[in-house]
Order: structure tokens, then sequence, then C-alpha cells
């Protein structure tokens, strides 16, 4: 269950949740949006290039395994454009942390408070 009190809509952001799998997408997109969030949604590699090259992202929630290929272009494209993001896997942790040691990674599965947690650390990390 969420906790409404932890909203805080003067903190909202634009989410884009870039994930295969629909049921997983609009299960974080109610969870963000919930917590006053704007949420867009990317099942394929090529949607979510899209709506990154649209400029309107604040922070993309990214899993690592999109249908046969790893998401490793995507999070180069999004390390070039200076947009923070998480990853969120079912992959082991030592196997992402090689790879992206300084992106935070909630494996799957996750609960809100881990998922916005995440968040929040990459948003610091985040050049202003």
């Amino acid at each position: 269950m969420i906790d409404g009190s932890a909203r805080d809509v003067s903190m909202s952001k634009t989410v884009l949740v870039v994930d295969d799998e629909m049921l997983i997408c609009l299960d974080i997109q109610m969870q963000l949006d919930a917590l006053g969030h704007r949420t867009l949604v990317a099942s394929t590699y090529a949607d979510a290039v899209r709506i990154v090259e649209t400029g309107a992202v604040d922070i993309v929630v990214l899993d690592w395994h999109l249908s046969n290929r790893s998401a490793d272009a995507l999070a180069t494209l999004l390390r070039q454009k200076g947009i923070p993001f998480i990853l969120c896997s079912g992959s082991t942790r030592e196997e992402l942390a090689e790879v992206f040691p300084d992106i935070p990674l909630v494996t799957k599965p996750f609960m809100t408070e881990q998922l916005v947690a995440a968040l929040d650390v990459a948003a610091a990390g985040a050049p202003s």
C-alpha cells in the first residue's frame, strides 16, 4: 500500500518506465502516479528512444533486459543526455554492478519504497 503522506506534488517528476513486460510498466506507473509523478511508458527500445528524444523526461526506470537485447545502448544515450536513470532487473546485483557501478538498481520483485529510494539516489546524483 502506498502512503499518501509521502506524496509531494512539488517534487513530482516526469518518469519514463521502460520495460518489455507491460504489466510491470503499468504496475510501476500506478505506483509513481499515486506519488504525484507523471509517468510515461515504453515497452520497446524504439519507443523509449523516441520519448527520450522529446526531452520531456526527468528520470528513467530502465529494465536491463528488453526483449532480445540488453539496454546498454539506451543507458548510454541517457548518460549522453544527462538524464538520470535506475536499473530495474531480475539480474543479479553483481552482474550489473560491474557494468554500471554508479547506477542505482532495484531487483525484481521490489517494493514501492525501494523504487522511490533508488529514484531519489539517481535524481540526487544528476547534474544540475
